[in-house]
């Protein structure tokens, strides 16, 4: 077996060598992570300033009844909970179920109509005296009168139901200033706040530039 001699000092050196490298390498990726670190948080530093600053401007253009019912307290902690951005996907989701519910009653109310003015038809048909045509429609009015009270009464419980729905939800999410009420001042608070939330969700914050 062959014995080859090996520089102890050469070992050394390239031992050292190694310790260098291997501290150099371990220090580049900490400055790489505290610096993706520190671009998140300016990131999101500047996305809070920016959505309280657009907050703030549509509070300034509301009436000035409703500009002392929402403090900038209430700005302050809608603009940090708007930072997470399943809120907007909550919103748009209840609205688009609002927005089809709507249709749906509305087909109900036009059928209900529909099927009032296929019925004076069919009587108009049948009944050649004019006065007891005129009798048999009055009563049909008075009937139909009814019906589309009845049917308004009913699409107006579905939409308060479907409003409380949509307060359960955003209070659940933990969105300032909605709760479950039957309040209408309150209502109307919750639909200026809904609706800066859906005017901030068409806002594009990946691109900050645009906004300095």
């Amino acid at each position: 077996m062959e014995h080859y001699n090996v520089d102890n000092t050469e070992i050394q050196q390239d031992t050292d060598s190694y310790v260098v490298l291997s501290q150099n390498f371990h220090t580049k990726n900490q400055i790489s992570s505290v610096s993706l670190e520190e671009i998140y948080q300016n990131f999101s530093q500047w996305e809070l300033y920016f959505v309280q600053k657009e907050l703030q401007k549509m509070h300034q253009n509301l009436p000035e009844q409703y500009q002392l019912q929402i403090s900038h307290e209430l700005l302050a902690r809608l603009a940090n909970c708007l930072q997470n951005n399943p809120i907007f996907d909550l919103v748009e989701q209840l609205i688009n179920t609002q927005h089809e519910t709507e249709i749906h009653l509305m087909q109900i109310r036009k059928k209900a109509q529909h099927d009032h003015q296929l019925e004076i038809v069919q009587w108009e048909s049948k009944i050649k005296d004019p006065e007891e045509l005129e009798h048999i429609l009055s009563l049909m009015k008075i009937k139909h009168d009814m019906n589309m009270e009845k049917t308004t009464m009913e699409l107006v419980l579905h939409l308060d139901h479907n409003v409380k729905d949509q307060q359960k939800a955003l209070e659940e999410a933990g969105v300032p200033g909605f709760h479950v009420t039957d309040d209408p001042n309150e209502i109307k608070i919750q639909m200026l706040l809904l609706d800066f939330i859906l005017r901030l969700s068409k806002i594009n914050f990946d691109q900050p530039e645009k906004y300095e």
